[in-house]
């Protein structure tokens, strides 16, 4: 039977991952269909490299069918999926996988995120993801539409959530610039808390500190304004991560997107200078871009008729960079490495 993990295994082919690394990813892609898009999130300022794994699931690809285990063909393994905590997944998988619900024209991409223990040996548990939602990513929805998208998949995917984190992401939403949008909601399933992850689109750099400073932002302004001047000044059209619930959290993250293979280049390498990125992380992420040819086989025909279009090739681009900024004032960068086919 097709895994997701006979893809990851062609596409990890160019990357320099540890076998124990390696090992981890595939113990969750053998356990699930092949989707049109993956991703590594890789950890640049530790001094081995740690990944963890996200799967894309599309309204276009199964990803519907495969979140609500209802799939055609693959049998799915229910050690993976009986655990109670992937109730919310599959409600909310039947949900988006209804032709009378809203969220079925309304959402287009759902990530899955499954986070590796730091420290771990021998065989890999059965691990629970964390889901992120396209929301608010399609040109016709206007505000009203998205926060009714959002409270359905809060009511489905995080049914503990109180009234007043509900207010709360409702107001941190709402007091966003005009040309602000979410660009996904997210929930962490395997943390067991009452925040969201809240991911917006459309900031300039000068409009952060004062959004910030309107929905109550309890972090350090200072610290902010320097890691906005330094790594941020000059690439608008960012992403600003907020973790909100009935207050927003001091943590937050700021995703940044490049063009250019050289301004990846500058942006590592200057975060290598500084402490932010091991040099050696920085070297193997630039190596990490390319296409390589799919094989003809069972693989390439099943992704063949599953899209209904000839799929010869493999993709791996860096997709963008995240700086993380945590409740203590530690920043971190992660670097998320895209896989997909064409």
């Amino acid at each position: 039977m097709i895994s997701m993990g006979d893809l990851v295994r062609h596409y990890l082919k160019a990357t320099p991952l540890s076998t124990g690394e390696l090992r981890k990813q595939l113990a969750v892609a053998d356990k699930l269909p092949p989707l049109s898009g993956a991703g590594l999130e890789y950890h640049c300022n530790q001094p081995a490299p740690r990944t963890d794994l996200l799967l894309r699931l599309g309204n276009f690809d199964g990803g519907r069918e495969t979140l609500s285990l209802n799939h055609e063909w693959f049998e799915f393994d229910g050690s993976f999926t009986e655990l109670s905590g992937w109730k919310p997944l599959l409600d909310f998988g039947r949900e988006w996988a209804d032709p009378d619900s809203p969220l079925f024209l309304r959402i287009e991409n759902v990530w899955m995120e499954f986070d590796f223990p730091e420290h771990h040996e021998g065989s890999f548990p059965a691990l629970i993801p964390s889901l992120f939602c396209d929301v608010g990513r399609r040109d016709h929805m206007n505000r009203h539409t998205i926060m009714d998208s959002v409270h359905r998949v809060l009511t489905l995917l995080a049914p503990q959530l109180s009234s007043a984190s509900l207010k709360q992401i409702g107001t941190c939403l709402i007091r966003a610039p005009s040309s602000v949008r979410p660009d996904y909601i997210g929930v962490m399933l395997p943390r067991c808390t009452e925040t969201v992850r809240t991911c917006l689109s459309g900031f300039e750099s000068h409009q952060v500190i004062p959004y910030l400073q309107s929905i109550g932002w309890p972090g350090e302004y200072t610290t902010l304004a320097d890691l906005l001047d330094t790594h941020i000044s000059g690439f608008n059209g960012f992403i600003l991560d907020l973790d909100i619930g009935r207050l927003p959290e001091s943590s937050i993250g700021l995703e940044v997107f490049f063009s250019q293979h050289v301004d990846w280049e500058n942006a590592l390498l200057k975060m290598a200078k500084t402490g932010l990125c091991m040099p050696d992380a920085a070297d193997e992420l630039l190596r990490w871009p390319g296409v390589d040819e799919l094989p003809s086989g069972t693989l390439r025909r099943y992704l063949t008729s599953a899209m209904q279009r000839d799929i010869r090739y493999l993709i791996r681009r860096l997709n963008h960079l995240k700086l993380s900024y945590d409740s203590q004032g530690k920043c971190a960068v992660k670097v998320y490495m895209y896989m997909g086919y064409a």
